[in-house]
């Protein structure tokens, strides 16, 4: 591996080096060379801690947030982390205490629980907690990302109110229901579905690999729903606003149109543990 294109100074160290007669003059005069070249062209010296030099781009507020988060991970983590595989457990109070660290939802407003955090600083605490443990990185990433964002983009005033703080706190934990047993992550070959009926809809399906479903105090399930024209049947679509009957609510629409028939509905539906079904 070479270190780059050396200096005529420090061609001619080498030189002089090989010969009889070469100086202390001659070696120190090649360090400056190549001291100086470097300077000369701009070049920063090698982090191999910071290769592309994220430090020197982050805002204070980023660093102190990313700070933070490291004492937490090292603090508060670490020590548990080769217990809880040794036993194979997973302590649901750490999420708690992320919350009251300000760790969880911190991209939110302040008036539903976050510190208006930008995405780079939620990255960079994401990154600590990975430092010590991928699973619980999961689990906090699943609280913020995909639970706390879907019902804060997409939800009721209602939902807001209700989840949000709680969610952002470590009050409740929240998982997200897409991953099924015979078409993964896909969207498209979703097989569970939200039949609309009085006072809402009922979810039938099944999902699998969820993070956090043990512990979740709720879910966001996905589920395709038919509406639309059926014939000479009009179906309107649900008030987004109404409760199923197995206690969900709807918190996103995305349309997927068909040229004729029905048109099929992608949309999350908030479901409390306890709730029938």
């Amino acid at each position: 591996m070479s270190d780059g294109p050396k200096s005529p100074g420090g061609r001619q160290a080498m030189g002089a080096g090989a010969g009889a007669s070469a100086s202390a003059g001659a070696g120190a005069g090649a360090g400056a060379g190549e001291g100086s070249g470097v300077a000369a062209r701009g070049w920063a010296a090698f982090d191999w801690a910071d290769p592309f030099r994220l430090e020197d781009r982050l805002s204070e507020e980023e660093r102190l947030v990313r700070d933070t988060a490291r004492r937490f991970a090292e603090a508060q983590l670490a020590p548990r982390i080769r217990e809880a595989f040794r036993n194979e457990s997973f302590d649901k109070a750490i999420i708690a205490e992320m919350g009251e660290t300000g760790l969880l939802g911190m991209t939110l407003p302040e008036r539903y629980g976050g510190s208006e955090q930008s995405h780079v600083a939620y990255g960079l605490a994401v990154r600590e907690i990975e430092r010590i443990d991928s699973g619980y990185r999961s689990a906090m990433s699943v609280q913020s990302g995909l639970v706390i964002h879907p019902i804060y983009a997409y939800g009721s005033e209602a939902q807001k109110e209700r989840y949000l703080k709680r969610l952002a706190a470590g009050e409740i934990v929240g998982c997200f229901g897409l991953t099924e047993p015979d078409h993964g992550s896909d969207p498209g070959g979703m097989t569970t579905r939200a039949e609309p009926v009085d006072g809402g809809y009922r979810l039938s399906g099944s999902k699998m690999w969820i993070t956090n479903a043990p512990i979740a105090d709720i879910a966001i399930v996905w589920a395709k729903v038919r509406e639309g024209r059926k014939g000479d049947e009009t179906v309107e679509p649900a008030d987004k606003s109404r409760e199923a009957e197995s206690g969900s609510r709807e918190t996103a629409d995305r349309p997927k149109e068909a040229a004729d028939g029905p048109r099929e509905t992608i949309r999350g539906f908030i479901v409390e543990r306890g709730m029938a079904g």
